[in-house]
């Protein structure tokens, strides 16, 4: 029985050591499959808690071994099956040299007969002529199970043509997951700055934003601060000349609701594109020749 040691695993982006006694070469097929349902949870974009993630990946790991265990159990059947049909033969095999045994012990004892007893010449020809019929049939039941012994060479010889095969299909699928692999974490890289460069954008969007609007402010408040002075011009002049009063009274009041509705309308702006960059998804995640697409937050 091999000794406990441990085994430093990359799971994600955790590294945790495992005490085991497998050989390196099982962990590694482990924490690669492991890694593999993990890397396509990520991939569905669903956001699940460190229990809900462990339990998916606990149902592939187990998913995978009973459908192992499965395959197991089907090729030890029909190992078994071979088993006997290769007893069987083998059975057949001895039969048939005792048979052959037998007629070379005949073919002596009949030898035998014919030195020692000439008058029985006439009955040793029947039995001659009987025994090469069995003879004859014991040869045609040999050829019959050597060609049975050739079919059953060739049969193995295939079986072990599709077994290399088989190995060599599933290396090739080995590399192409692998090269899979790889492709998903360049790519989720190439995303992940994408959004980082995104959100950066949009800090300073809002910085900006904010700016202009203390900016507006601070200059509607100046221009409503010196708003009554000019109402107070215009009641003087209006005391003066009656004509000229309502006609500078007109002006002031267009001049006093110029700036305010300017700075209303501008404040409304702001807000509203402060409140677009609030309430619009930006997927950074959504990437397209190498330029960020916007999706809308359904």
């Amino acid at each position: 029985m091999s000794e406990e040691y441990t085994y430093k695993a990359q799971l994600g982006k955790e590294k945790i050591g495992i005490v085991s006694r497998k050989t390196k070469e099982h962990l590694d097929e482990v924490v690669h499959r492991v890694n593999a349902s993990l890397a396509l949870l990520e991939k569905q974009h669903v956001i699940l808690s460190k229990q809900k993630m462990a339990l998916l990946v606990a149902v592939n790991a187990t998913s995978d071994g009973v459908e192992s265990e499965e395959k197991i159990q089907k090729l030890e059947k029909d190992l078994e099956v071979a088993k006997a049909e290769t007893e069987n033969l083998v059975e057949r095999l001895r039969t048939y040299k005792t048979q052959v045994d037998q007629i070379n012990q005949l073919e002596e004892e009949r030898k035998t007969l014919l030195q020692e007893k000439e008058e029985l010449v006439t009955q040793l020809k029947e039995q001659n002529l009987a025994y090469e019929k069995l003879e004859s049939s014991c040869r045609e039941e040999i050829q019959v199970l050597q060609g049975a012994n050739k079919k059953l060479e060739q049969d193995l010889v295939d079986q072990s043509k599709v077994q290399k095969d088989m190995l060599q299909q599933f290396q090739d699928e080995k590399n192409r997951l692998e090269e899979e692999k790889e492709r998903q974490i360049k790519a989720y890289k190439e995303r992940l700055q994408a959004a980082l460069e995104h959100q950066t954008y949009l800090e300073k969007t809002l910085a900006y934003c904010q700016d202009q609007l203390q900016e507006k402010t601070k200059e509607v408040e100046s221009q409503k601060s010196l708003a009554p002075a000019h109402s107070e011009e215009k009641v003087q002049e209006e005391s003066v000349q009656e004509d000229s009063s309502e006609e500078n009274s007109s002006q002031t009041t267009a001049e006093q609701s110029h700036p305010r509705k300017r700075a209303s309308l501008y404040c409304t702006a702001s807000e509203t594109l402060l409140s677009q960059y609030a309430s619009r998804n930006y997927d950074p995640f959504s990437r397209e020749k190498g330029r960020l697409t916007k999706t809308p937050r359904h």
